[in-house]
């Protein structure tokens, strides 16, 4: 059983994303207001379950959202360095089955691919291209006493 925390977790899979290969230029530890230039690596929380299946554990089922991603400028040379990093992202994720120890499991990687992610607004859109990953049932498990 692992004792950490979802945040710790959050980090963790940052920093593997971030290795995944060089191409991957900044991969902050918390999500910027403005898309970087360059290959970024965004994780955030998308959605979970927290229960306690025993006393004095609290587990949580979590769901986590990656961005592999770029602004987007030259379509061509912009695809040409977003595709190969699937396979290396999805790689460096599963070869890490404890995510450095952050988690007991997690369950299938599924991802899109988008030409056009919006991360401004209606009124001043910033498009970025890139891979949209999500780690669905990331089980931490934590003994600390629930009250």
């Amino acid at each position: 059983m692992t004792t950490t925390t979802l945040d710790a977790c959050l980090k963790a899979i940052q920093d593997i994303v971030g290795r995944a290969d060089s191409a991957i230029k900044v991969s902050p530890e918390y999500p910027p207001d403005k898309w970087p230039s360059g290959i970024s690596s965004i994780v955030f929380l998308r959605d979970g379950v927290y229960s306690q299946p025993i006393p004095g554990v609290l587990q949580g089922l979590h769901n986590i959202g990656i961005y592999v991603a770029c602004p987007r400028v030259d379509m061509r040379n912009t695809l040409k360095a977003l595709y190969p990093l699937g396979d290396k992202v999805a790689a460096a994720l599963e070869s890490n089955p404890t995510l450095l120890a952050s988690v007991s499991t997690f369950g299938a990687i599924t991802y899109t691919f988008d030409y056009a992610i919006n991360v401004g607004t209606a009124a001043a859109p910033a498009l970025i291209a890139g891979w949209e990953f999500t780690i669905s049932d990331v089980k931490i498990e934590d003994s600390t006493v629930v009250s």
